[in-house]
């Protein structure tokens, strides 16, 4: 969840920079998109790691996906509060996410880098195809 909820915050954020920045908002459409294009694959992986965790702790799916919902609503929330709160440096943050995005920093850092452990479970479904144990 940490993965996907570290995703869903980019997500959020670049979408309130492009309310708050409307001038600048084909900027941030034009970030959101490629980063979304560029994380969808892993976003695919997490969900059917979390489906299957679910499933063997005995979680139904309305129950799940209520959970995840809640969790990227706090963190759109979060971004929102950022945003009215400290306008000046949420602006700064904006403008300064296409370069982040360009050059793979910040936010934009490599989610392997970022979360090494994570990815490297999530990573290893595509060569098992099942949610690895300890």
């Amino acid at each position: 969840m940490i993965v996907y909820l570290h995703i869903a915050k980019i997500e959020a954020t670049t979408k309130t920079c492009g309310r708050a920045d409307p001038e600048n908002a084909p900027s941030y459409d034009k970030v959101y998109a490629t980063y979304h294009d560029e994380i969808g694959p892993i976003v695919m992986k997490i969900g059917f790691l979390i489906g299957q965790e679910a499933r063997f702790q005995g979680v139904g799916k309305d129950t799940l996906l209520d959970f995840v919902e809640s969790r990227v609503n706090i963190v759109a929330q979060e971004a929102e509060r950022m945003a009215e709160l400290d306008s000046i440096k949420f602006m700064d943050l904006c403008r300064n996410l296409p370069k982040a995005a360009a050059a793979k920093v910040g936010p934009f850092e490599p989610l392997a880098q970022r979360f090494p452990e994570e990815m490297n479970i999530i990573q290893r479904i595509e060569s098992t195809g099942k949610l690895p144990r300890k």
